[in-house]
């Protein structure tokens, strides 16, 4: 938990106020705007307290126990991962696109000058971080000690997870069962986590720093480049890209036209098994002609999309349908059919769900299963889920091409080094220098606030390719998180 409990214990060993000592004279409209913009807490203590008169379990009656119904990501791509921290605010990276082919005349004798080697041509990709905080709301000393009455069950725990998957930046505030008998500053602490890393989620897929919906124009709400821009084909206009011949960095994308799985498609009359099967040789073909020999790449896709894949694709891998005519002479055969390889089916079926592993033109790929990948649901019936299906690089050569590039905040108490008392131990990193918190004071109330700077980048676009609009059609919608 690194300066987490540092700065807490800091907290409540001595308040100290914002403003420096002597006399300050402010009126009551001003301290409002003051308080606004520089962190200020409230007068009075305004966040949740459980176990408090008019808490949410101020009631003495209740067993230990507490029913987790809130939907939680559990999987995601954004953990299996690497994370690299470093404080530039900029990152480039060159791609050799060509080597020209020699100008000038062939010579006409054999002593005759020959044409000159050609040039390198290169693209840079510049990449930048996002910026996301959370605050607390404002805490009083006096409330977050005191109990309703002696008789309080103060040890409640949740069965189940309220925190969900870490999105990649684990955090070792979030432990679950004691989220409801931690204590109230802790309880704040696993909230802005679990809050931060659930925006880090959507980013991931989604974000979109030109959105002015979702960024300020003062840089103090900044998304990233997600994986639906950054998995694209128009890398020739792309803003973050410069240089010559970047269209060489396209992905490979394909549109599957909202069919479902199971059904071909009715433009190419290719089932799903076919696209990918495509897809994969196309992208390791192009590797090949790089000379990359060494490429570890991952199928992701969602929960609905994976069922939904092994119950249909063994019948396309193995004979392109399930079933066939029964030929014979018998009036009844016109409305018979017969397995084709049942067993051989079922047996495959079940190998896909217990290996978690497609097979592609004779290679087999890991599947990661993210539950916070973007998806279009009609509820039915029938009862659609349509997303993509992502063909990724995670390591080329041993290079890792798919990292998170993060802000690394140890480095902020090396920097006030010089500052007699820093902040005066109000501040601190945790989670390995991924999150930076600072506890602001009024007297008795304060409040926390976190931050973090992440970023992603994709080195490797040009080996990353995408399938759209696929859909897992059922009988009835699954639960999603969103």
């Amino acid at each position: 938990m690194g300066y987490a409990i540092e700065t807490l214990k800091a907290y409540n060993e001595q308040v100290r106020g914002l403003f420096t000592t002597g006399a300050v004279t402010v009126r009551p409209d001003e301290f409002e705007v003051l308080r606004k913009h520089n962190g200020i807490p409230g007068t009075t203590n305004d966040a949740q307290l459980l176990y408090v008169e008019g808490g949410l379990f101020t009631d003495c009656c209740l067993e230990r126990p507490v029913m987790n119904l809130t939907i939680n990501p559990q999987r995601a791509l954004g953990n299996a991962i690497p994370v690299i921290r470093r404080n530039t605010q900029v990152s480039k990276y060159a791609f050799l696109t060509d080597i020209a082919e020699p100008p000038g005349a062939l010579p006409i004798n054999p002593c005759d000058d020959p044409p000159q080697v050609g040039d390198l041509a290169a693209c840079f990709m510049e990449t930048r971080k996002g910026r996301i905080s959370l605050a607390t709301k404002t805490l009083e000393l006096d409330r977050i000690i005191q109990r309703y009455c002696e008789g309080m069950t103060t040890d409640l725990y949740i069965v189940g997870d309220v925190r969900g998957v870490s999105s990649g930046i684990a955090s070792g505030m979030q432990e679950n069962l004691i989220l409801m008998a931690e204590a109230t500053v802790m309880r704040q602490f696993q909230l802005l986590a679990r809050g931060l890393q659930q925006k880090v989620l959507r980013m991931f897929w989604t974000g979109d720093p030109t959105n002015a919906a979702v960024n300020t124009v003062g840089g103090g709400e900044r998304q990233f480049w997600g994986l639906e821009y950054l998995v694209a084909d128009d890398y020739g206009t792309k803003p973050w890209v410069t240089g010559t011949d970047c269209d060489k960095l396209n992905s490979d994308i394909k549109d599957f036209e909202g069919t479902c799985v199971g059904a071909a498609n009715a433009t190419t009359g290719q089932g799903l098994y076919e696209y990918m099967q495509t897809l994969e040789e196309t992208i390791t073909t192009k590797a090949s002609f790089y000379g990359y020999s060494s490429v570890e790449w991952v199928i992701v896709m969602r929960p609905e999309m994976w069922a939904a894949v092994t119950k249909i694709l063994p019948c396309e891998m193995l004979s392109g349908n399930c079933s066939t005519p029964l030929v014979g002479t018998s009036p009844l055969a016109a409305n018979v059919s017969i397995d084709v390889s049942g067993m051989g089916i079922a047996t495959l079926r079940q190998q896909l769900q217990s290996s978690q592993r497609l097979d592609l033109n004779g290679r087999t790929y890991r599947v990661i299963i993210d539950d916070s990948m973007p998806v279009t649901t009609v509820a039915g019936p029938p009862a659609t889920h349509e997303s993509d299906i992502y063909f990724l690089p995670l390591r080329v050569e041993g290079q890792p091409v798919l990292f998170w590039d993060t802000a690394d905040y140890r480095a902020v108490d090396q920097a006030l080094r010089p500052v007699p008392g820093g902040l005066g131990g109000l501040r601190g990193w945790h989670d390995g220098g991924l999150t930076l918190s600072i506890v602001s004071s009024l007297n008795y109330c304060f409040s926390i606030t976190s931050k973090m700077e992440p970023g992603l980048v994709l080195l490797a676009p040009h080996l990353a390719g995408r399938i759209e609009g696929v859909r897992a059609c059922r009988i009835q919608a699954a639960p999603i998180w969103n």
